[in-house]
């Protein structure tokens, strides 16, 4: 190395800008320069951000030319001098993406993944790969595993939960589906989003999982909110009928009728008792308070 013989970074440094000044395509000079700006003995406080400039200025010249594997060499040995230094890691992932080498992307993401600073940058870098994994022998299995990883970063409703959701809808896996929304739940503190997924999971769970009690608890639950919901009346109702318990259908109707009564303002919004079929009623029916 140029700095050893000279045994001065400083003098090696002004020797080498001396060398690209003349010669600024030649990138061996550029290449020691920026070793030179990387050293640990470098004294600057800005070594290691110089040092990532000119190896990506070496990159990008490398990519133009398509000569991938040395504009790759010079991305790591930039992000050897910073690790996760944001330029050269968007660069080194449009580099990838143009020769098409979309493992070596899916690696360069793993790293970045084990290396991320926050939860928000892992998420950012998650999401890459997830989008990235069904062009890899369309993996979507791979692609769901890694959105359930962000879904446990994410808070409730994030985007990951919905590509997930989707993901489940297209493969008719409702029971993950259940999960999934359930799980949410457990995380929501919106009234409103609680309620959407009340209503999603009682609609979900009676006919394509199979559990109908769990769909009665959460139509339980939306009454609990929201007395006067026609359509959890009306499925509350059913899911009674349909087990042959009266006596709880009819708790269910004297229900709707009582708070239909005590909010004359909203009675005109309160479910008319005669569309609510008669059916059957749990046990814990009568605990519902309006």
């Amino acid at each position: 190395m140029l700095a050893e013989k000279v045994g001065d970074l400083q003098q090696a440094a002004q020797k080498l800008s001396d060398v690209v000044r003349l010669y600024p395509r030649d990138d061996k000079a550029l290449d020691t320069l920026a070793s030179v700006f990387a050293n640990p003995q470098w004294t600057g406080a800005d070594g290691p951000e110089r040092a990532v400039g000119l190896y990506s200025q070496i990159a990008r010249r490398r990519h133009e030319a398509g000569d991938v594997d040395n504009a790759v060499a010079a991305l790591r040995k930039a992000l050897t001098a910073m690790p996760g230094h944001p330029e050269a890691s968007a660069l080194m992932e449009r580099v990838l993406t143009h020769a098409n080498r979309l493992a070596d992307l899916d690696r360069f993401l793993r790293e970045r993944v084990a290396t991320a600073h926050s939860d928000q940058e892992k998420i950012e870098v998650l999401f890459k790969r997830a989008q990235l994994a069904p062009h890899l022998v369309n993996d979507i299995a791979e692609a769901m595993r890694i959105y359930q990883e962000i879904v446990a970063l994410e808070p409730a409703g994030g985007t990951a939960s919905q590509e997930l959701a989707t993901l489940y809808l297209d493969r008719q896996d409702f029971g993950k589906l259940a999960e999934l929304r359930e799980r949410q739940l457990e995380k929501a503190t919106d009234p409103e989003f609680r309620l959407k997924l009340q209503r999603e999971l009682a609609s979900l769970l009676p006919r394509p999982v199979g559990d109908r009690e769990q769909a009665a608890v959460y139509l339980h639950a939306i009454l609990q909110t929201h007395p006067s919901d026609p359509e959890a009346l009306h499925a509350y109702a059913e899911h009674f009928r349909q087990r042959g318990a009266w006596r709880e259908l009819v708790d269910v109707l004297e229900f709707a009728l009582n708070h239909a009564r005590s909010t004359a303002p909203q009675r005109r919004a309160a479910p008319r008792l005669e569309e609510v079929r008669l059916s059957p009623r749990p046990s814990w029916a009568t605990s519902i308070a309006p």
